[in-house]
């Protein structure tokens, strides 16, 4: 389990990043990684509800981060897809600021 930096996560960017909306089929399954995520890592945050909000694709189609909401407005853990791999690069809990 890689729990990305803010810079590790933000290196993963890349503009235009497309949105795939929660339905995607995912390119493998990755709630085995999910399920091991250390609860220090979620910082208080209740995502056991499971519910993806949005995938998002970079650019360049190798990497897709999978948002899971949280008990918490605007704070998800984000699942960083590495997805020629079809592996989990690592995850971050993202707190998105209102407005």
């Amino acid at each position: 389990m890689k729990r990305l930096t803010r810079g590790e996560f933000d290196a993963t960017f890349t503009n235009p990043m497309r949105p795939l909306g929660a339905g995607t089929q995912a390119p493998f399954d990755y709630w085995g990684y999910f399920d091991e995520i250390p609860l220090g890592d979620f910082r208080g945050v209740d995502c056991r509800g499971r519910r993806v909000s949005n995938v998002y694709q970079t650019s360049g189609q190798r990497y897709q981060h999978v948002l899971i909401e949280s008990n918490r407005e605007s704070t998800f853990m984000v699942l960083v897809l590495t997805v020629p791999e079809k592996v989990v690069y690592g995850h971050h809990l993202l707190e998105v600021a209102p407005g």
